[in-house]
C-alpha cells in the first residue's frame, strides 16, 4: 500500500474513533444527573527564600510554574515572582507578597536556586551581579542570564573579572532545558594567572527527555546559547542533550539539541562542548540473563512456555511484557514476548510459537522493559492488527561562530552526536510468526554537526 494512502487510512480511523468516543460521552452525560460544583479557593504554595550563615537557598514548589527574577537594586539583591507569592525566610526582607530582598554583602557562602518540577524560569535581570564565593547552583527548566549580568563564584575583594583571588573559587552549576547567557553576560569562577589558588568548575547542562510523548506535547528540544558572553573558569563543560524515546501516534519521534557559542570568550583549564540528540528507545539499566537447561514446550490450544528446573525467572529480573532472546537452542533461537511469569515458567504471548525441545546450554536474555508494539498501538487505537508507522528525527548541533575566542591550557573537546532509530517494532522485540499486518513503514534521519 502506498504510504500516502496508508496515512490517510490512519487519519480516517482516528477521526472515526474520535466521533464514536464523543458520541458515547454525550450518551453518558445525558444519562447522568449533573451536580453543581463550587470551585475551591485558589491556594498557592509559596516558594521559600532563606539566608543562613552567609548562604542563600531559594526552594520552589513542585509543579508551581514559578517565574523568578533576580535583580540588583542598590546594595541589595531582589527576588520577585509576579505570578506567585514568596516567603521571606531568615535574613530576607519582604517588600510585598511577590518580592523579597537581602543585602548583597550578606552573601558570603553559596547561592542555590532549585525551583523543582514544572515550567519554571529563572531570569537574571540586565546588569545584575550575584557573587557567591563558595559556589552557585541553579536548577530550573529555563535559565536566562540577561545582558550585562554577572554570576561569579570568585573569592576576591575587588573587580570580579580582573582582581586577584584571595581563596579558591567555588564551583558553578546551571541545569535546565533552555539556558541562555545574553550579550555581555558573564560566568566567572577563574583565578588570575600565576595564582596559588584554584579556579572553580563551571557546568552548564541542558537536558530534556520523554519516554512516551503523547499528542499535543512538543518534541523535546534542549539548548544552550551564549551570545557575546564571557565564561572564565577551571574545567568548563557546556552540554545540551535531548531524548524522545516513543513519540506520538504513529511513533513520530523528534529530538533536538543545540549548543551555540556566538562571539563569546571562553577561558578555561579545559573545555568540553557537547550536544546529543537521541530518538532510540531507552536501554535497560541492567539486562536480565539466565543460563542453563530450559524446556521449550509447544502444546495445541495453550500458550507456549519456557520452563526451568531450578532458580527463578522473577529473581533474575524477567517481567511481563518484556522481550526475550533465546540463544544456544537447536530450534528456538528467536525473540519472544512474555505474557506471564512464575518462578519456573515463562508463558509467551499466544502469537509466538515454539518447537518442542529441551536445551542443556541455553541463554535467555531480556531486552527493553517497555510495552511491546501491539500494546502501545492498542493504547492509541481501539482496533486490532493496526499497521505501525515510525518516523524518527534526531538533530544535534554545536556551533562556535561570530569571532568567538576559546583559550584552554588543557584539553578542548567539541562533539555532537545524533542517534535516530525508527522501527515499527521496538529493538529486540519478537515479530510474531502468526501475526499478519498489511503495512509497515519506518523512516529515520540523524544529523550531527560540530
Amino acid at each position: 500500500m502506498p504510504l500516502k494512502k496508508f496515512l490517510q487510512a490512519l487519519d480516517w480511523f482516528k477521526n472515526d474513533t474520535r466521533r464514536r468516543v464523543k458520541s458515547r460521552k454525550r450518551e453518558r452525560m445525558n444519562s447522568w444527573q449533573l451536580t453543581a460544583m463550587e470551585p475551591l479557593e485558589d491556594r498557592c504554595l509559596l516558594a521559600n527564600a532563606a539566608l543562613t550563615a552567609g548562604s542563600v537557598a531559594i526552594t520552589g514548589t513542585a509543579l508551581q510554574n514559578e517565574s523568578l527574577t533576580v535583580s540588583t537594586v542598590g546594595t541589595t539583591i531582589r527576588l520577585s515572582d509576579a505570578n506567585n507569592p514568596l516567603t521571606a525566610g531568615a535574613g530576607f526582607t519582604r517588600i510585598n507578597a511577590n518580592t523579597v530582598s537581602f543585602p548583597a554583602t550578606a552573601l558570603t557562602g553559596t547561592f542555590t536556586v532549585d525551583l523543582g518540577e514544572g515550567a519554571d524560569a529563572i531570569t537574571f535581570a540586565p546588569n545584575t551581579v550575584v557573587a557567591a564565593r563558595l559556589g552557585m547552583t541553579l536548577k530550573s527548566e529555563s535559565i536566562n542570564v540577561g545582558a550585562g549580568a554577572t554570576l561569579s563564584t570568585r573569592a576576591t575583594a575587588g573587580d570580579l573579572l580582573t582582581a586577584s583571588s584571595t581563596a579558591n573559587s567555588g564551583n558553578m552549576m546551571l541545569e535546565g532545558e533552555q539556558i541562555t547567557v545574553g550579550v555581555g553576560g558573564r560566568l566567572l569562577s577563574h583565578v588570575q594567572t600565576g595564582s596559588a589558588f584554584s579556579p572553580g568548575a563551571i557546568s552548564v547542562t541542558s537536558f530534556i527527555g520523554s519516554l512516551y510523548r503523547t499528542a499535543g506535547v512538543a518534541p523535546p528540544a534542549a539548548s544552550v546559547s551564549l551570545t557575546n558572553a564571557t565564561v572564565k573558569g577551571g574545567v568548563v563543560r557546556i552540554k545540551a542533550s535531548a531524548r524522545d524515546s516513543i513519540g506520538i501516534v504513529g511513533f513520530n519521534k523528534q529530538a533536538t539539541a543545540n549548543v551555540t557559542v556566538d562571539g563569546t570568550v571562553i577561558d578555561a583549564t579545559s573545555l568540553e562542548l557537547n550536544s546529543a540528540a537521541d530518538t532510540s528507545i531507552l536501554p535497560p539499566s541492567t539486562v536480565p540473563t539466565a543460563l542453563g537447561q530450559f524446556t521449550f514446550s509447544s502444546l495445541p490450544g495453550v500458550a507456549d512456555t519456557i520452563t526451568r528446573p531450578s532458580g527463578s525467572w522473577i529473581t533474575d529480573g524477567f517481567v511481563i511484557g518484556q522481550s526475550i532472546l533465546a540463544r544456544g537452542t537447536a530450534n528456538n533461537n528467536e525473540s519472544y514476548i512474555i505474557a506471564t511469569v512464575t518462578p519456573l515458567t515463562l508463558t509467551l504471548k499466544p502469537e509466538f510459537s515454539l518447537v518442542q525441545e529441551t536445551s542443556l546450554a541455553t541463554t535467555i536474555t531480556g531486552d527493553v522493559v517497555l510495552p511491546d508494539d501491539e500494546t502501545v498501538l492498542d493504547m492509541v487505537f481501539p482496533f486490532i492488527d493496526s499497521a505501525p508507522v515510525s518516523f524518527s528525527k534526531a538533530t544535534s548541533n554545536v556551533n562556535v561562530i561570530g569571532n568567538s575566542i576559546i583559550t584552554t591550557s588543557g584539553d578542548l573537546t567539541i562533539s555532537s552526536v545524533g542517534e535516530s532509530k525508527a522501527t515499527p517494532f521496538f529493538p529486540g522485540l519478537g515479530y510474531p510468526s502468526k501475526f499478519t499486518i498489511s503495512a509497515v513503514w519506518a523512516e529515520t534521519d540523524a544529523t550531527a554537526k560540530a
